[in-house]
């Protein structure tokens, strides 16, 4: 296997792919946290409707709107760099996040920060110390699953790269040149990650955890 990755130059396009996909989930997370808090708190009929919004955004299939999209970021000077595929990730993946963001920070209590206000923290200090911590487990989850989506995806790296592609785009020319036992060599490397993301993080998938930070 690591005679097939040196001589088909797979290492940057799993450079590309790891840092496509960490990239594209630190940002999410950092973007669709706050403001998945800001609408979990919002009236419950209000906080629905901008749910339901954000979930008609995912009823558009990646290869009907990717075309448009590549074309928009290549006229910007985003073809074969990482930055554009990064925001191109982005756009599919945020508002997943934000669904699974929302209905996390819904089931934590608001007794949670007002006890921490009265104690003398300010809201941010309980969102720091308490709100966030306690849908780490939400969170995390939503990593898993937008780290997963930017790791596989296929179609925008196919529209947006010409010669630095992802490992998925690299593993379609494998397979379309016809070299099968390569192509399989690489498919197994792409699993490997996704093992070693979900079992980093098990830790915050116990469902106990919110429950029982809820009830203390």
């Amino acid at each position: 296997m690591f005679g097939a990755v040196t001589m088909n130059n797979l290492y940057m396009p799993l450079l590309k792919s790891l840092m496509v996909a960490c990239l594209t989930t630190v940002v999410a997370i950092i973007i669709a946290a706050p403001a998945s808090y800001v609408i979990s708190r919002m009236p419950r009929m209000i906080a629905y409707a901008v749910v339901l919004a954000l979930l008609v955004t995912r009823m558009f299939p990646d290869v009907g709107i990717a075309l448009p999209i590549a074309t928009r970021f290549i006229s910007w000077g985003f073809i074969d760099s990482t930055f554009g595929l990064v925001l191109a990730h982005l756009i599919p993946n945020l508002p997943f996040l934000a669904w699974i963001l929302v209905g996390t920070f819904m089931m934590i209590p608001k007794d949670l920060e007002e006890s921490a206000m009265v104690d003398g923290g300010s809201r941010i200090t309980a969102l720091v110390r308490i709100v966030f911590p306690v849908a780490m487990p939400g969170i995390a989850v939503g990593a898993i699953f937008v780290w997963l989506n930017s790791w596989n995806e296929f179609i925008f790296a196919r529209y947006l790269s010409t010669e630095s592609g992802t490992l998925p785009l690299r593993i379609y020319e494998v397979i379309t040149n016809g070299s099968i036992f390569p192509a399989a060599a690489y498919s197994m490397i792409l699993t490997i990650p996704v093992i070693f993301i979900t079992f980093l993080l098990q830790r915050y998938l116990k469902s106990g955890m919110l429950s029982g930070a809820v009830k203390g």
